[in-house]
């Protein structure tokens, strides 16, 4: 009778309640079930999206496919938000499933898959940056990088952007090396900046940087008066340069073992660090406070 209604008398409503009927009759009626469906696409979501479960229970997943999106809507509608985007997920992605997905996900207080998404659909560069902010404050480091050097790379981003980016990703695995992109044009802009120099020590450090990161830690310790000691800095050997020859005053007296031992080993060890083991040492008693070498000699006074 339904059928009559519908498609001979054109009669949706008395059709719908030929249908229902039917379902009081036999529950499993799956005729009915789908002439429901699709006489309440559009109507009240409560019924709506009821219907189209007991289609799915009886029909399966494929006979619903072409309602999914009312679906999403009917579930939206009546709050059941949670199902609503679980669906969205496993649809392919369109712009309208997108700019849905995001409503929902911003509903439901999702703010990562908020951005992601956002992410997704963003074109415009201030809009993209207010992206990479919400990236930073949420803590999704690999989308913050991401988005970071692209947007460094097109060279939109504001100061104020480019040091919370820097300060954030300073310490993380993932952003360090971003981070070391960012602090040198940070800190030519105010070199005083204390923190700034330490949070570049740190992503020195993470990159495997240990002396420069010293050397950075030492100008933050020296501008907030740290009572720290400085790094020490190792010493190396010196290259010996071209040879010169010169002669010496007949004054001079040889350092030797004997005569100044301790002296002698003074020198001996200052004239190997110079890479000049194979010179000899003299001192000139009438000489000045000063010394001077050659490729053959040393003089001290």
């Amino acid at each position: 009778r339904g059928e009559i209604f519908l498609r001979n008398l054109g009669d949706r409503r008395l059709a719908q309640l030929s249908f229902e009927r039917a379902l009081l009759d036999d529950g499993d009626q799956l005729v009915a079930v789908r002439e429901l469906v699709e006489l309440l696409r559009g109507q009240a979501p409560d019924r709506f999206s009821y219907m189209v479960e007991r289609l799915k229970a009886l029909a399966g997943e494929e006979a619903i496919a072409p309602y999914l999106d009312e679906l999403t809507e009917a579930y939206e509608a009546t709050s059941r938000l949670e199902e609503a985007i679980d669906i969205l997920r496993e649809l392919p992605t369109n712009s309208e499933r997108l700019l849905r997905q995001i409503r929902l996900a911003e509903k439901l207080d999702l703010k990562g898959e908020a951005l992601v998404l956002r992410a997704q659909v963003a074109t415009g560069p201030v809009e993209r940056e207010e992206i990479l902010n919400g990236f930073i404050d949420a803590e999704l480091v690999p989308f913050a990088v991401r988005l970071g050097n692209e947007l460094l790379e097109a060279n939109s981003l504001s100061t104020a952007t480019r040091r919370k980016l820097a300060e954030r990703l300073a310490p993380t695995t993932q952003g360090s090396l971003l981070s070391l992109q960012l602090w040198p044009d940070l800190l030519r802009q105010q070199l005083d900046d204390a923190d700034g120099w330490t949070l570049l020590a740190e992503a020195l450090r993470r990159e495997m940087f240990d002396a420069l990161a010293h050397l950075a830690d030492g100008i933050g310790s020296v501008l907030t008066s740290s009572r720290a000691p400085a790094p020490m800095v190792a010493l190396r050997p010196l290259a010996r340069g071209a040879a010169t020859e010169r002669s010496l005053a007949d004054d001079v007296v040889e350092i030797t073992a004997d005569a100044m031992p301790h002296l002698h080993r003074a020198v001996r060890h200052s004239l190997t660090a110079f890479g000049s083991s194979s010179v000899r040492g003299y001192i000139n008693p009438s000489g000045s406070i000063e010394a001077s070498i050659s490729s053959t000699d040393f003089i001290l006074g």
